[in-house]
C-alpha cells in the first residue's frame, strides 16, 4: 500500500516518445492485471478514455503503451480553480460519468475500480478523460469474489477488499466519493454521495444512467426526447417516426358512435399516455425503469421477465381505465 496515495501499487511507468509520430506514451509494466481490458480499450478508441495503443504479455508481465493525455488532472484542475460555480463542477461530474458510462457499456462490461481525482484527466479543450487502467476488471458473472485487491484508500468500495465481486455499483461509490469532495457545501449533493456510498451495493444507484438522472433531475430529464439525446439523425428519424404513430393512431382510432364527447376525449388521449409511458419504460425517457423491481436486475433474463411484466401491469391499468370511462359513459 503506497503511503501517500493509499493505493496499491503492482506497476512500474515511464514516459516514452514515439520517434515515428512524436506522441508521448506511458509505458507501464503491470504484474497484475485483466488482459481483457486492455485488449478491448486497444481495440476501441474513444474521447472518453486514454487510448491504448499496443501492449505485450511476457513472463507474467503486461507492458502497456498508453496514451499520454495533454491536459491537467481533476484534482489539480479544482485545487488551481477554487472559484468554480456549481454548475461548472456539476458539468464536469456529468462529464465524468460519461466516460464511466462508457466503461460499463462496453462489451465486455468493465470495472474501473480506481475512480479518483488523479485518475481523471480534463484536456484543454474541456474534454474529461478516465487514466489508469491498472486495477480495472472485466465484469464477473460467476458471482466470485474479488481476489486482486486493487484500488485507493478512500475511494475503494468494500467488494474491492474481497467481501464480494466488484460490479459497476462498486465505481458508483468512488463517484459518490468523488461527488463528496468537488461538492462540500451542497446539501443535495451530499445526499447523492451518501447513497451512492453505501456499505450495501445493493444500496447504492443500480448503475452510471440512475445515478447521472439523479445528478440532472426530473425536469431535466423530461425534456431530453428519446431520439434527440445523443444528436444522431436516424434516432431522430425513428423517434419522429414512433411519435407521430402514436399522435395519428390516437386521433384516428374509430370509436363507437354512442360514446360521448367527453369520454372519446379521455379515451384518445388515454392512447397517448399508454404510448408515452410504454417509450419511456422501453427506450429509458425518464428512465422510471431504474426503480422498477425485476427491470433493474442485473441478469438479462430477470430483466427480460421484468419488462414482460411490467409491460402488461401497464396495459393492465390502461384496459381498466378504459373500462371505467365506457362503464361510466353507459356504453
Amino acid at each position: 500500500m503506497d503511503k501517500e496515495s493509499g493505493s496499491v501499487k503492482e506497476s512500474k511507468s515511464t514516459i516514452v516518445p514515439d520517434p515515428e509520430t512524436g506522441k508521448i506514451y506511458y509505458v507501464k509494466k503491470l504484474k497484475i492485471y485483466d488482459l481483457r481490458v486492455y485488449d478491448h480499450l486497444c481495440k476501441t478508441k474513444s474521447p472518453y478514455t486514454a487510448n491504448i495503443e499496443s501492449y505485450y504479455e511476457e513472463n507474467g508481465v503486461l507492458t502497456v503503451n498508453e496514451e499520454c493525455i495533454h491536459g491537467i488532472t481533476l484534482e489539480k484542475h479544482l485545487e488551481e480553480n477554487k472559484d468554480l460555480s456549481f454548475k461548472e463542477r456539476k458539468d464536469l461530474l456529468l462529464k465524468i460519468c460519461k466516460c464511466v458510462k462508457f466503461l460499463h457499456s462496453s462489451t465486455p462490461t468493465i470495472i474501473h475500480r480506481d475512480i479518483k481525482g488523479s485518475n481523471i484527466m480534463v484536456e484543454d479543450n474541456g474534454n474529461v478523460r478516465l487514466i489508469d487502467y491498472d486495477a480495472a476488471i472485466v465484469l464477473k458473472e460467476s458471482g466470485e469474489r474479488d481476489t486482486n485487491l486493487l484500488g485507493t484508500a478512500g475511494s475503494a468500495a468494500p467488494e474491492q477488499y474481497g467481501f464480494r465481486t466488484s460490479d459497476e455499483r462498486t465505481d458508483i461509490y468512488a463517484l459518490g466519493v468523488l461527488i463528496r469532495e468537488m461538492f462540500p457545501d451542497s446539501r443535495k449533493m451530499q445526499k447523492i454521495a451518501q447513497k451512492a456510498t453505501q456499505m450495501d451495493p445493493d444500496k447504492r444507484y443500480r448503475g452510471v444512467n440512475m445515478l447521472t438522472d439523479r445528478l440532472r433531475g426530473f425536469a431535466v430529464n423530461i425534456i431530453r426526447v428519446p431520439g434527440f439525446r445523443t444528436k444522431k439523425v436516424w434516432k431522430a428519424v425513428i423517434s419522429v417516426i414512433t411519435f407521430t404513430a402514436i399522435l395519428l393512431f390516437s386521433l384516428t382510432y374509430r370509436q363507437p358512435e354512442t360514446l360521448p364527447v367527453w369520454a372519446g376525449i379521455s379515451e384518445r388521449i388515454s392512447y397517448i399516455v399508454l404510448g408515452l409511458i410504454l417509450t419511456d419504460l422501453y427506450f429509458g425517457w425518464t428512465h422510471i425503469y431504474n426503480h422498477l423491481p425485476l427491470i433493474r436486475a442485473r441478469k438479462i433474463n430477470l430483466r427480460v421477465i421484468g419488462y414482460i411484466i411490467w409491460t402488461a401491469v401497464v396495459i393492465a391499468a390502461w384496459s381498466l381505465f378504459i373500462s371505467i370511462i365506457h362503464s361510466a359513459a353507459g356504453v
